[in-house]
């Protein structure tokens, strides 16, 4: 994949920053329980990547040892270490 500096002119009134100056990342955590049925312990839904992309739910966690997001939250799913 070929980097570049370059860059088109941007509008009037903006900035060019890079994503880490207004951004925080975490890396996502598989739940440390989960189930295929909704019930009323595991009622929070696993983001996967069929929930990602889909928007298909498949797993239920009881949000033990795995990290939350919201509403506000913008994800981004990535297949790399």
């Amino acid at each position: 994949m070929m980097m570049t500096t370059e860059t088109k002119p941007l509008p009037q009134g903006w900035e060019l920053i890079k994503l880490g100056q207004f951004v925080d990342s975490e890396k996502g955590k598989k739940p440390k329980y989960q189930q295929t049925t909704k019930d009323e312990k595991f009622n929070i839904p696993y983001v996967d990547i069929q929930a990602f992309e889909k928007k298909i739910v498949s797993f239920w966690t009881n949000g033990e040892g795995c990290r939350f997001c919201y509403d506000s939250d913008f994800l981004i799913y990535r297949d790399w270490e």
